[in-house]
């Protein structure tokens, strides 16, 4: 058996508020390639409906089905910086993709940093209950085994500006590219 081609692609990955599509949006304007957020792609496969009504419509289960729908669209893809909704990597299936799309980017923030930039955001259906601290923490210790695994590439965003984390995985691209020729 052949080793299997690894895409060119960078996938974003982490936790909800930890830069991924503003990052992303950077990253790919730096490397020349086309930006995906995948949430957006699900809105616009909903016909406009923000994720936070898919979720209270349909439940998580759909949405889940809807964002691994969008990852398998763009598994055949070239030149993608792409943002991952922060639960898209919970599912196996996803993983075992997103492993052969490219190299998968894990922007970390801390616990405060991440309750500091989601605070107030009502776009985020799974941090509309009373203790939204509380849920942030169970939520992070669930995930973060899993963004560790797959990640090829971690980055802490805590007090770096978007260009700074920008280009730090652009650098950190363009050495795995070198090493790396088919990707």
């Amino acid at each position: 058996m052949g080793e299997v081609v690894k895409g060119n692609n960078v996938l974003m990955i982490g936790f909800m508020g930890s830069g991924k599509t503003s990052v992303g949006r950077e990253l790919a304007r730096m490397l020349g390639f086309r930006f995906v957020d995948t949430d957006e792609e699900v809105i616009r496969a909903a016909g406009g409906r923000e994720v936070s009504q898919i979720f209270e419509e349909e439940g998580e289960a759909a949405f889940r089905e809807r964002e691994a729908r969008i990852l398998q669209m763009l598994a055949g893809e070239k030149n993608l910086v792409i943002s991952t909704g922060g639960g898209l990597p919970v599912r196996d299936e996803n993983r075992r993709l997103m492993e052969t799309m490219g190299l998968v980017v894990w922007l970390d923030a801390t616990r405060e940093a991440i309750l500091h930039r989601v605070a107030g955001n009502q776009n985020r259906p799974l941090l509309r209950g009373d203790n939204v601290e509380e849920e942030v923490s169970r939520m992070l210790t669930e995930r973060r085994p899993i963004y560790e695994a797959l990640a090829e590439l971690r980055i802490e965003t805590d007090g770096l500006s978007v260009g700074d984390v920008a280009y730090g995985v652009a650098e950190s691209v363009r050495v795995h590219r070198a090493g790396n020729p088919e990707g």
